[in-house]
Parts: C-alpha cells; structure tokens; sequence
C-alpha cells in the first residue's frame, strides 16, 4: 500500500512525576487557604471508541449526571467545555439541551466552550485555530447568551506561541492547561505569544480529573499556591468520558472537607469569578515567553492520512471562503455558501480533535473520519467551483484560442507551475500560453485524445505574477516559429551524472546512492548542502524504548522509541529521466529497503526557484 514518509526531528524532554512534591509545611494552617472547585468531565471525541458512542452514550450519560446533581446540591457548579456537545444535544436530545440552558442561568451550569473542540494546537495551521474559536464562541454565544472568557486546553499535548495572540482577539483571557508537565514552570503565568500579547495561564494542582480528597483538595492545592504567593486555587474534580463526572460522594466531600481543621477552605466556582478574585488578589505573576511544548512527539507521524487529509481540508475551506466572499461582493453571485462551508468546517475542526489529529486513537475513528473528510471534500469543493463559475461568467474570454483562467486565492500575487485539462475542437501538438504580451511555453502531460465533442488534452505552464486574491486570463493557443517566449528554461540530462537544471538551481543525484549529490544555488553562486543530502535513513524504534525514554509514556502511537538502530538507503539506486520538457523536467530516484520500495520524483519548473520533491512508498515491514 502507498504511504507518505515523515521524517520527524526528535527531541525528548525529562519530567518529573507530578506527585513527586514536598508535603505541605506543618507551620502553615489550612483555613488560611481556599480552594475553588468545580466539576468536570473531560470528554474524548474520539479516542478507544468512537464517535457515535461519544454522543450517544458518554455525552448523554454524563450530562444526565450533572444535571441531576444540580438538582440535588443547589451550590454545585459544572464546567463543559467544547462547544460542538452542544450542538449534537440539541440535535439528538433537544431535552438536555434545554435543561443545561436552563442551568447555565442558574450559574450552576459552567460554560467554557471557547471552542468548538479541544483541538491539538501544533498540527492545524493559524487560520483553523481562528476558527476553532470563531465556532466554539459563537455556538456558546447563541445557545448560551454569552462568549467565553477561558480557553480549556488541559488535555492537548502542546501550545504554540501563537496561541495568545488568537485566543486574546477571541475575546479570552484566561488559558487552563495541563501539559507539558514541567516542574520548572510556575502554575500561573503570564503566557506571552509572538506579538507581546499575554493570557493568565494556569496549570491545575494534580490532574484535571480525579476525586476531592486531602491529597488533591488541600496538600496539592496549597502547594501550588504557597508557589505563586497567593491564598487561592482552583481544582477540577471528576471523573472523564465513561466516569459519568463528578458523583454525590465528590460533592459531598465539600461539606466534609470544610468541616475538617487539617483541610483548605472549599468553594465552589464558576471558573471566571476565580480568576477575577486571583488577580485582585495578585497581578505580577511570571512571565513565559513562546510555546509551551512538547509532549507525545510520536503524534507528528502516527495516522499520516488525517495530516495530510487535514492540511488539503484547510486549503480548500480557506479558498473557497475567500473566492465566494468575492463573488458575493461583486455581485457575481446570489449568496454566500453559509451552510456548506460551514459544516465543513464543523466536520474539519472535530477531526483536529486531540486523539484524533494526533493519531493517538483505535483504527475505526481513522476510517470514520475519512468518510468525513470525503464530505469536507464535497462541500468545500463545490462551494468554490460554483463562486469560480460565477466569476469566471464576468470575465471576458472572447478572442483567439482556448481560455484559461487562472485564479490566486491566497494574499500575495504567485509564479507558480499551472496543470489544466484543455478541450477544443482540434488541438495543436504544441502551444504556447499567452497573456497580452507575455508568451510562456506549454508542455503536454497528457497528448490530445478524441472525446465525443473534439479533443482533450492536459498541459503545465508557468503562470506568472498571478494577483493577490485575483485572476489572470491566459489563451492557449498554437506555438509558431516567430513566437517570443520567456527566457526562463529547464534543462535535464543524464551525464556526466543523472542533473535538471533552471535559471535559479542546478540539481545533481549521485547514481550509486540516489542522493542529491550537489544542490548549486546560482544567483548566490553557492553550495547549498556540504556533502549529500535528501538521503533515506531507516531508524528502528521499539515500544519497549520508548517506555524508558519517555517520562509520560501513554503507548506506542504517542512516543517514539529510537535504539539508534539505523539503516542508510544508500545502495542499489535507480535514477531515471522520467520527463523533460519547456516546463519541467523530473528524475525519478527508486531505492529498495528489505521488501518496501521507495520512489521519489525530484522536479525543477523553469522561472521557480525551488527544488519539489514527490515521494511515495510501498510498505510491507
């Protein structure tokens, strides 16, 4: 079967046990302190189970409890994060949603679903973390009332240092973790992201699941607050996913815990008026610059389909939301396509989920969401197409040969290879594309072929200096022998050894070991490797290795285990000149490791001054 390869950089950080602390000092009194609790019952969207079980069964059962705790104790608070539960309770339990509403009124019901699932933070690029935000606040705005002022992050397993910045312009001014687990770092901090933008950041005492006892209620909490110099902490207590959250015998703790003279103050919250009573109490709390990683580093190559599936969803839903904004702008179309583009959005923001983006799950939710990738894929592409069609109808295509409209749906104007199937009534066997004066080779992929209508074919060109957020007309249209073109050229050969070359980069493969022997930059005029490189190197990991390297080992989908084992890919290569041409020439490098084969397409395009490789793998390890 064919697979991706990643190549991940390693790098395995020591941590301490989290219980490994100092007891509390016998000097200090308890009741001097308070501890803030409120319930909580992390849920999974998709881990050891899947999906419809965590609507169905974990989501119905847990809020079942806690609603029918708060009838039974009138202080008990409960805070639930993730904003999509709300969505699938009023849609298959419309009666629970009601009864949370009614309890979110109450102030026993704890919204603090700032978004729309508790996502990994390092995979998704900026613009799902926006929307992540943008979907949760505005699913809790409208079946809550209100935005949230806390992101609850205390499963994922890493924090980019972009994250203030957006989580403060949605409106969030306080971020709960959990992970990293690092003994060095405060509990509370001030968290400050790229831009100097700050959140209060605040790591729980112990985890965020478990029962309120002496040891979490009072030992643990005390602990963290004799660290940060103040006389108040916040707990989490419950129990997740199946556990149902908190039960009577937590809530009941309470009382017992209030009653003892060996234990803190217990209070309930409702996590916003704890940390607006914090900061009356202290403000200059320390300040960590950057990201907050890392954990699990096995989750950046488990699962390689949801990456990429996830990476080609967002390029997707991010160009057809710009295309159709224009359309609608311009008048070019009726209506925006609020319904498919924002499901797809729903669809692509559950599967960034912890666990399940990762890879850090069992294999059916990986099949279940490729399903929902297919109609990510459904939505968002038909959302664009038909915001293209509409505009593409305003642009004036009369004239000499086949029209070609090229769009740039990103920020700045782009020179970049174009592929099109073209289709007329007779076909030339060689053309160039022209814009006004400019005249650009075409190179034939795929030679004229008849249809029913006349002939088809498929082409590459360089488009180049297509507008910001615009398009550019280009005719295809036969090449002559006065023609003009570009001086832009790609050249490719086999000897003195396999090379393809441009006006930018020459690229050489070394035929013994299938490496890039020489990289020669020639504007710079220099060497850009010093010795060989994209080699292939196959490093052994074991689950038993990675058990002992890592301090917080969950299995083996979460940590690599490397033993230093290795294997270099360097023998029996074979290089061959699979295509050249005006546009872009391709040497196609196929290397054997024990039974699997490993085929890379190393290619230059004429006037693009990068080197793309394709790689592809037939896996039988």
């Amino acid at each position: 079967m064919l697979k991706r390869l990643q190549i991940p950089l390693i790098i395995l950080a020591t941590v301490s046990a989290v219980h490994a602390q100092a007891p509390v000092p016998e000097k200090e009194n308890p009741k001097d302190y308070t501890t803030h609790v409120v319930g909580y019952a992390h849920i999974d969207m998709a881990w050891l189970w899947r999906w419809e079980e965590s609507v169905h069964d974990i989501m119905f059962h847990t809020f079942s409890n806690q609603l029918n705790l708060m009838s039974q104790y009138p202080e008990f608070t409960f805070a639930q994060d993730q904003a999509i539960v709300y969505e699938m309770m009023e849609h298959y339990y419309p009666d629970i949603c009601k009864s949370m509403v009614q309890r979110a009124k109450t102030k026993n019901w704890i919204p603090v679903s700032s978004t729309w699932t508790q996502m990994d933070e390092n995979m998704p690029d900026g613009e799902s973390l926006v929307r992540q935000f943008l979907f949760g606040q505005k699913g809790t705005k409208e079946r809550l009332g209100h935005y949230v002022r806390v992101a609850w992050q205390p499963d994922v397993f890493g924090h980019p240092s972009s994250m203030p910045q957006i989580a403060r312009k949605a409106g969030v001014e306080f971020y709960l973790f959990n992970r990293p687990h690092d003994p060095h770092r405060p509990p509370i901090i001030w968290w400050q992201g790229l831009d100097g933008t700050r959140v209060l950041g605040y790591s729980t005492p112990d985890e965020y699941v478990g029962t309120l006892d002496h040891h979490r209620t009072t030992e643990m909490s005390m602990i963290n607050a004799q660290k940060m110099g103040v006389k108040n902490i916040m707990l989490l207590y419950g129990t997740g996913d199946h556990g149902g959250g908190p039960n009577p015998n937590d809530v009941a703790m309470i009382s017992k815990l209030n009653a003892s003279p060996h234990d803190v103050n217990v209070k309930t919250t409702n996590v916003e008026d704890y940390f607006d009573l914090l900061l009356t109490e202290k403000k200059d709390f320390p300040v960590v610059d950057g990201e907050l990683n890392s954990v699990f580093e096995g989750c950046y190559t488990t699962q390689s389909d949801m990456k990429r599936h996830n990476r080609q969803a967002e390029q997707l839903l991010f160009a057809a939301e710009k295309m159709s904004e224009i359309a609608v702008v311009n008048r070019f179309r009726d209506y925006y396509p609020t319904r498919d583009i924002g499901e797809a959005w729903k669809l692509a923001l559950l599967n960034q989920t912890h666990d399940l983006l990762p890879g850090s799950g069992i294999g059916p939710i990986y099949k279940d969401a490729a399903k929902q990738y297919e109609e990510i894929f459904e939505r968002g592409q038909r959302a664009l197409d038909i915001s293209l069609q509409c505009i593409g109808l305003h642009v004036d295509t009369r004239g000499e040969g086949v029209p070609l409209v090229v769009y740039n749906p990103q920020s700045w104007d782009r020179t970049n290879l174009v592929t099109a199937e073209i289709s007329a009534s007779s076909l030339p066997p060689k053309m160039l594309a022209t814009h006004g004066q400019e005249a650009v080779p075409v190179q034939v992929l795929k030679p004229a072929s008849h249809d029913g209508n006349g002939e088809r074919a498929t082409i590459a060109f360089l488009a180049r200096q297509v507008p910001q957020m615009g398009l550019k007309l280009y005719r295809i249209i036969p090449a002559t022998g006065s023609s003009t073109l570009s001086t832009s050229q790609v050249e490719a050969g086999m000897r003195p050894r396999p090379y393809i070359e441009n006006e930018f980069l020459r690229v050489e493969i070394n035929p013994a070991t299938g490496n890039i022997a020489r990289l020669f930059a020639k504007k710079a005029h220099r060497e850009v490797f010093k010795g060989e490189g994209n080699f292939l190197v196959a490093l052994e990991e074991t689950t038993n290795q990675a058990m002992k390297l890592s301090p917080e080992y969950a299995g083996p989908a979460w940590d690599i285990g490397l033993t230093g084992v290795k294997w270099d890919m360097d023998k029996g290569a074979s290089v061959e000149l699979i295509e050249q041409g005006p546009v872009r020439a391709t040497l196609r490098v196929v290397q054997r490791f024990r039974k699997s084969k490993f085929s890379r397409d190393i290619s230059l395009v004429a006037g693009v001054p990068r080197v793309d490789v394709q790689m592809s793998i037939d896996w039988h390890e």
